[in-house]
This record gives C-alpha cells, structure tokens and sequence, in this order.
C-alpha cells in the first residue's frame, strides 16, 4: 500500500513538474514577444532603433513634439540633473556646441523639484530645456548626465558622460558650422 501511495505521489510530482516547466515556457516566448509591440518595451533603448516618440511643454510652455524635432535636423538631447556636477561641467560647454554643431538641442533635467536657475543659466538661447521624470524613463536614462543623439529619427548613440570630452566624440561626426 505504500509503494503504491508513493508510485502515486511521485507521479504526481512529475506531472506538477511538467506543468510549471511549460507555464515557465509559455511565459518566457510571451514576455518575447511583448517587446516587439509598438509602444511597450521591456528592454532600453539601443543604437539604430526608432527613437522612442515623445510631446512635452518646455519650461517656457512651448510644445515640443518629437516627431517634428527629429524631422527637421539630428538633435541632441542630454539628460542631466540640478545637483550632478558633472552635468554643470557639461552645461557650460553647452554654448560652444550650439554654435559649432548643427543640432537641435534638448536638455531634459529629471529633477522636477529642485532650484534650476543655475542651470538656466548656462542655457543658450537656442537650446529647449524640459523639466521631466517621465522623459528619461522612455529612454531607460538610469544615471545622468546622459546624451543621446538622434539622426533621421534613430539612435544614433546614446551614452552615460563622464566628461565632456565624451560629448564631444559622439559629436565628431556631426556637420560642424564652422565648415558650413
């Protein structure tokens, strides 16, 4: 009776077993093709995929719509934060990238809260500046500051700073207005 009752059991065990193994499957090839639907993703943003579409007000109430961004010429965006003295190194480069490189510049701080006049500041005229903790979370921005370039509405590069020497080798390849 009681090698019957474990013949049983076992049985059982080994069904259960089988059933989780092949849920785990199911779930697994799900959670794959989960990624590829528009508008859901699991995973960051990388080199040549489509740059994640956005519509925000800058902090002068101006709409800013990626689409249309990204149509008219490659745009920079930086992500940075009020308190990164990293980001305040490479803020004050910011003007001489403006002038010598023909991009859209957007910088996007994901601190909501805190005093920016500092970072205002720093800002050329011609730069769009957003205040959003939403928006470096469309693009997976983890640590600031981080710039991504963005060409014929794809990634071009996109990568945490260090320094702003950094910046300037993601440049190297953009047209340079001086040579214009």
């Amino acid at each position: 009776m009681t090698e019957i009752l474990l013949s049983i059991t076992l049985v059982l065990l080994l069904g259960v077993t089988a059933v989780l193994y092949y849920m785990l499957k199911y779930n697994r090839n799900f959670l794959n093709q989960i990624q590829t639907i528009n508008g859901l993703r699991l995973k960051g943003v990388s080199v040549g995929e489509e740059a994640p579409p956005f519509r925000v007000f800058d902090v002068n109430r101006k709409r800013i719509v990626s689409k249309e961004l990204f149509s008219k010429k490659n745009t920079l965006i930086l992500f940075i934060n009020t308190l990164c003295p990293t980001c305040k190194n490479i803020l004050e480069d910011l003007p001489k990238i403006s002038t010598h490189y023909d991009l859209n510049i957007l910088i996007v701080n994901n601190d909501e809260v805190g005093n920016d006049t500092s970072v205002r500041e720093r800002l050329p005229h011609n730069v769009a500046y957003i205040r959003s903790s939403n928006l470096p979370s469309i693009y997976f921005v983890q640590a600031t500051p981080t710039a991504c370039i963005i060409e014929d509405e794809k990634i071009k590069s996109i990568q945490q700073l260090i320094h702003v020497n950094q910046l300037y080798n993601q440049l190297l390849s953009e047209k340079s207005n001086a040579a214009s």
